[in-house]
């Protein structure tokens, strides 16, 4: 990637090709003759909750938008493993219809066109102005895993995952139920394709789950990640192994579990960091609640916390990207990110570190993870696309991008 440092470049559109797809009422701007190239991100953008959206396609590299994808309500998406299929989450209402329609739309990368639309009844919609994929696509790229809620008449919540059939374009009939999992973080496990991880942040636990041919639960362990000592029901991330025989989860107190997903067992339990902080207290796991007010220069996560986010971390492996909030603006109900701890992914020492000139809302990865992606708008009119690069934690290039871009995808 050519990034030219602290250049200032705006939106540079090219010329697009419209496609109103009449059938199914979303209309499609696509790159004229351009297929989705390797490295692009496709960018969310909830429009503040309005009733139609986009994903925008962006060029990272030249620090252009090249295409858009015309959304309806709360867009969602997966990329197929091959990079050859998008899926699109969206609730679209027809002309005289009062309540939104959930549907997933399949769409073939190489031009924008629509190969499938799909009913997603009960999909789980995030109800706040940032959220995270709520849906992915297995390691074999056999099936999509989608969250779904559904509130019964007594007013009690269900939670479940419905699995999408990727070659008869179908979703199978069972549902795996996930308790009390409100908003929870999917996690394929490689290698096994049928397998997937569920981080529940209402119950701060990760769910190990099998699914059946079918759909339903074949067997599910939950595992406690909770950090010793508080108690906020909020989770940082997890992720994975590229083996898939580890799952670790981080907690936005600063600790860290790994978890035997065959055996549901905790492997090691440590701080983040711990050899460069200063020692938690006893009974403690992290002291960045400690003092919410105050910074540490012994101890760079007090006052701080990581916030909930999907899983930064390189094709490698190597490293991961942690974002973190001020707890004292977390207090005051303000969930941003101020700035990136980037960490060792396999001792969890912090080996850099990068602090944000804007609040971000939203943080992608490149798969080289030399690149981070962070996203800001939520109180402006106008979305921003800010590129940093890892190696110096400098930013290097702001781009215009839609009103309120929460997050972001890599094309494989």
């Amino acid at each position: 990637m050519a990034l030219q440092a602290l250049r200032r470049k705006h939106v540079v559109s090219t010329v697009v090709l419209a496609l109103a797809l009449v059938a199914v009422g979303v209309a499609r701007d696509i790159p004229s003759g351009m297929p989705v190239q390797a490295g692009w991100l496709y960018v969310v953008d909830a429009n503040n909750g309005a009733e139609s959206a986009s994903v925008w396609i962006v060029d990272p590299e030249r620090q252009e938008v090249v295409g858009r994808l015309g959304t309806g309500y709360r867009p969602d998406i997966a990329v197929s493993r091959d990079g050859t299929r998008l899926y699109l989450a969206h609730g679209v209402r027809e002309p005289g219809q009062v309540d939104f329609s959930d549907v997933v739309d399949v769409i073939d990368t190489a031009n924008g066109t629509l190969v499938k639309r799909v009913e997603s009844e009960d999909r789980s919609i995030s109800t706040l102005p940032l959220y995270w994929p709520l849906m992915v696509v297995s390691d074999d790229d056999r099936w999509l895993f989608q969250m779904k809620q559904k509130t019964r008449d007594d007013g009690v919540t269900e939670y479940s995952i419905g699995t999408l059939d990727l070659t008869t374009l179908r979703f199978l009939p069972e549902r795996a139920p996930v308790p009390m999992c409100f908003t929870g973080m999917l996690l394929p496990q490689p290698g096994n394709g049928a397998r997937l991880a569920v981080v529940c942040s209402q119950t701060e636990d990760l769910r190990l789950l099998s699914i059946g041919s079918t759909g339903g639960l074949l067997n599910a362990r939950h595992v406690p990640i909770a950090a010793r000592g508080v108690r906020h029901r909020h989770h940082g991330t997890a992720f994975f192994t590229r083996s898939g025989n580890e799952v670790t989860a981080v907690v936005p107190e600063g600790e860290f579990l790994r978890i035997n997903p065959s055996t549901g067992q905790i492997i090691q339990r440590g701080i983040v960091d711990q050899s460069a902080r200063r020692p938690p207290a006893e009974g403690v796991g992290a002291r960045s609640l400690a003092q919410p007010a105050l910074h540490d220069a012994e101890d760079w996560l007090v006052g701080r916390w990581m916030r909930p986010q999907p899983p930064l971390l390189s094709a490698d492996g190597a490293r991961l990207v942690l974002g973190l909030g001020e707890v004292q603006e977390k207090l005051r109900g303000l969930d941003v990110y101020r700035s990136l701890a980037i960490l060792d992914a396999f001792t969890f020492e912090r080996v850099g570190s990068a602090t944000l000139a804007d609040p971000a809302w939203g943080l992608a990865l490149s798969k080289s993870g030399r690149w981070v992606y962070t996203f800001s708008g939520l109180t402006r009119e106008q979305g921003t696309m800010t590129t940093i690069d890892l190696a110096t934690g400098r930013e290097v290039d702001k781009l215009s991008v839609g009103s309120t871009p929460v997050y972001a995808i890599e094309a494989p």
